[in-house]
């Protein structure tokens, strides 16, 4: 078996036993890239918004950095950037056993950063 494919199973098994629905029914969305970024330009940098957004793509890049990670979603609009923190979640893990390219839904605060 080539070794990309046994990984991707390993970190779908792990996904699993740690309580995480792979294969998911169905993720309801309630906004789309391009909408944020509309909403949101011209924002003051690292200015949190107190509007919590659900939106679904495909995972294109992940940063570690230290106690935060950086990734960008794309979805059928457009491409966006999340941040994943490692303070105050338990699901932070699971971020090391996904892979670009793998299609995931993700809820958060919208914020802004410097770049």
């Amino acid at each position: 078996m080539d070794e990309q494919i046994a990984q991707r199973l390993a970190n779908l098994q792990a996904l699993q036993e740690a309580g995480a629905e792979a294969y998911p029914y169905r993720f309801e969305v309630d906004s789309h890239a391009a909408q944020i970024l509309q909403r949101h330009a011209g924002a003051a940098p690292e200015m949190a918004w107190p509007e919590l957004v659900r939106l679904a793509g495909r995972v294109t890049s992940f940063r570690r950095m230290g106690k935060i990670t950086f990734s960008h979603l794309q979805d059928e609009t457009d491409n966006i950037q999340l941040q994943f923190s490692r303070e105050g979640t338990a699901a932070y893990e699971l971020l090391k056993k996904l892979d670009v390219g793998d299609l995931i839904g993700v809820s958060g605060y919208v914020l802004t950063t410097k770049t």
